[in-house]
């Protein structure tokens, strides 16, 4: 049998305290992995759906302050001192930080030296600053942060005090249970201090709170009197206004890498921790769907988003790129870090835009076979003159060359760039793609770097947008890629463009071909294995406006573009499903044909969810013609051919876009007709007579999890009465017949010309 596209829903045991894992569509069963027919082997392991929260994280993305982050906080050390950060919710506003600094020792009313200036050093879950006199540990929990000063011997005689200056815009108040910092929707409890000496005697410590300062009591009786060490032992907890509050996860992207073990995807997403602060959290998946590492690549409380990743082959190492506002600023600047492919330690943060008060957002990334990440992002000089930069990162996600600018009209607002990886050594050329607006019109552009500078690629009197750009192909020759965007015709299409430097050789409606031109699509994806590609997008109802997610396999013949795999139902729940990103096994050394696709999916949660995609081979013999009629999936269904058209050999023919696991089979004629509704279907019949009908053993099939179903005939046996072979320079037609409850349909038909 052949290989059917497998798509397997990752959702919990890939990304998120997600809902438990579901297969792709509710009410279908999932199918066997383990059967022939698919050839992989797929399994959907189970997982915690709060395993991101079961463990404490650690980073120092400036070499110096160390973060650290648990299920309701996140905290930062440091020599200005401690930061904790309680999470109430990603519908906070902003961050409520408590910032902690310890302003002053004194014992019997004499201020004691220490060291203000102490770097915060981690063994395990315990944050120690070394203050001189004394030691600041924190020992860190899941839900909360144990404070300690340890006092290593007596300094003097007298009561001991610490006062801490405190930085809040939380509201603190003093009870018996301890001080308490409160907002709109939450805040922390600082606990009640007790003190203990080395011998396990204990006493309460005494707390003062004066709008600014905390200050922490000895009394000298224990105080002279006490075996050293001694420990002042506070405790801070977040206290939401919900016991526990929704975290929203969105944007992902993805990118392959065959030295993880088995092959696998790095996943990268945002989560938000309040209005003004995202993190960015990573999970590399195994082919398999287990987490191989997790992690995260931003969790200070500076603005992360608009993740985008790469992988570059040579050196095995992933890169990250994303928009960063630093906080308590208003500005944007890119930013980049690094790790390798097997461990989850990730490089320093360094800037890749310039410091200034130009805004820089919308970051995209791509690697190849050489040694260079390539990045782009969109620079906001003024409200109606944005620009596209670009600049080159070596293997350790540092700056490699300066930062090249590849627009720079005063009169243009040139937006939303993507660069494509490269695939072939020696072309070493990464196709970008942008929109520019102009006079109120959204055009489409594009570059080849490092040395072919901007040209027009769709410059319309209608309105393209949000373009998108494959990598430049090894597979089919003369260096074709595919730029895809949405095209303004009433409603958006998805337009498919293939081009050759800066030249189109192919241009197509992807909406009209599929005979799915109804309603918004738009914000297409697209990737490719080096000889097919696969482009995704989003789909509006009008009527429901609700947005789902759908995949075509394209492939290019020659110079034309096909389409191998009818529109298949990627995301279609109840919810709003956006922010798709593709992954290529290929770019990142592994197989041709497979690829990861991830998006978020946004309803009271916002949570991402990714499934794996097995591309057909190309479908892409013949003309397609008499329109099929949509059948209960809301859409047509189509029909193609691949393998050899030379009368007397095998030619497969393949169904897509049918309802799932309804059964059907292939017919053919040499004349063409036409018959709406024959028999009472809901389809029309569009083959001559006589026809022949392919439903021989073995070939009535199913259509499967996917709706498409394919079968292999021979062309010296079709079966008309008496059996007949197909002579060179016939020209035949071809069609599928398939159940649709309790009804039936045709797919459209399929003139092909033997050789």
């Amino acid at each position: 049998m052949k290989k059917q596209a497998v798509l397997w829903t990752l959702a919990s045991a890939i990304l998120s305290p997600f809902a438990a894992a579901q297969s792709l569509a509710a009410d279908v069963e999932r199918p066997d992995f383990d059967s022939p027919e698919i050839g992989r082997t797929l399994p959907e392991p189970p997982i915690d759906v709060d395993e991101i929260r079961s463990r404490m994280y650690y980073d120092r993305p400036d070499g110096e302050t160390l973060w650290a982050r648990g299920k309701t906080y996140k905290a930062s050390f440091g020599n200005e001192g401690a930061t904790y950060v309680p999470f109430l919710g990603s519908d906070a506003p902003q961050n409520y930080p408590v910032r902690m600094k310890l302003e002053e020792v004194s014992v019997g009313g004499v201020t004691i030296a220490h060291d203000s200036g102490a770097r915060a050093e981690r063994s395990g879950d315990r944050v120690t600053l070394d203050r001189g006199i004394l030691n600041e540990m924190y020992e860190l929990e899941l839900e909360q942060v144990e404070q300690l000063f340890v006092i290593p011997a007596q300094v003097g005689y007298g009561d001991l005090e610490l006062r801490l200056d405190v930085d809040t815009e939380l509201e603190g108040a003093l009870d018996a249970s301890g001080l308490h910092f409160r907002g709109p929707q939450g805040g922390i409890d600082y606990g009640t201090v007790t003190i203990i000496d080395a011998h396990g005697t204990s006493i309460p410590g005494t707390i003062a709170w004066d709008g600014d300062d905390i200050t922490i009591g000895v009394p000298a009786s224990f105080a002279n009197s006490a075996s050293y060490p001694i420990l002042v032992d506070p405790i801070l907890t977040t206290f939401p206004v919900e016991s526990l509050p929704n975290t929203d996860f969105s944007d992902p992207d993805a990118a392959y890498s065959d030295a993880l073990v088995g092959g696998g995807y790095l996943v990268i997403y945002e989560e938000r921790f309040s209005g003004g602060d995202i993190d960015l959290y990573s999970r590399a998946v195994l082919e398999n769907g287990s987490a191989f590492s997790q992690g995260y690549v931003d969790m200070t409380d500076d603005h992360w988003s608009d993740p985008a990743v790469a992988h570059l082959n040579s050196f095995n190492r992933f890169m990250c790129v994303a928009t960063m506002r630093p906080a308590g600023t208003s500005f944007n600047v890119i930013m980049g870090r690094g790790r390798t492919a097997t461990t989850n330690s990730w490089s320093s943060a360094v800037p890749f835009s310039l410091l200034d008060t130009n805004d820089d957002i919308h970051p995209d990334i791509a690697a190849g076979t050489g040694f260079l990440f390539r990045i782009v992002w969109e620079e906001e000089v003024t409200s109606d003159n944005h620009n596209i930069m670009a600049r080159t990162a070596n293997s350790g996600a540092s700056p490699f060359a300066g930062i090249q600018q590849l627009t720079n009209s005063a009169n243009a607002k040139d937006t939303y760039p993507h660069i494509a990886d490269d695939l072939d050594a020696a072309s070493a050329e990464y196709p970008v793609v942008w929109q520019r607006r102009v006079n109120g019109n959204n055009d489409i552009y594009g570059a080849i770097l490092p040395s072919i500078g901007e040209f027009p690629i769709d410059t319309g009197i209608t309105s393209q947008i949000r373009p998108d750009v494959s990598p430049i192909t090894e597979g089919v020759g003369n260096g074709y890629y595919v730029v895809t965007y949405a095209q303004d015709f009433g409603d958006f299409d998805v337009m498919m463009r293939a081009m050759t430097v800066n030249q189109t050789i192919d241009l197509v409606n992807l909406s009209v071909m599929e005979n799915a031109f109804t309603f918004h699509q738009y914000n297409p994806r697209i990737a490719s294995d080096g000889d097919r590609f696969l482009i995704g997008y989003t789909y509006l109802n009008e009527i429901t406006s609700n947005t789902n997610l759908y995949l075509t396999s394209v492939s290019l013949v020659g110079t034309e573009l096909c389409i191998s795999e009818r529109r298949v139902p990627l995301a279609w729940s109840v919810s709003p499903e956006e922010d798709l990103a593709i992954a290529s096994q290929y770019a990142g050394g592994g197989d041709r044909q497979r690829f990861l696709t991830t998006w978020g999916k946004y309803d009271t949660d916002s949570d991402i969810f990714a499934a794996v995609y097995e591309s057909p081979e190309a479908l892409c013999h013949g003309d397609n013609y008499c329109d099929a009629e949509a059948n209960s999936t809301g859409s047509p269904a189509m029909i193609a051919a691949r393998g050899s058209i030379d009368a007397g050999q095998i030619l497969t023919l393949a169904a897509s876009g049918m309802p799932a696991n309804q059964f059907g089979y292939f017919i053919a004629s040499r004349n063409s007709g036409f018959i709406a509704n024959p028999g009472g279907s809901e389809g029309n019949f569009c083959l001559g007579s006589p026809s022949a009908r392919f439903n021989g053993q073995g070939q009535v099939l199913n259509s499967g999890l996917l709706g498409r179903f394919e079968v292999d005939i021979d062309t010296d046996v079709i079966p008309l009465t008496p059996p007949t072979a197909v002579v060179a320079g016939e020209l035949w037609h071809f069609q599928a017949w398939y159940r649709d409850g309790q009804q039936s349909n045709f797919t459209d038909g399929l003139a092909i010309t033997f050789e």
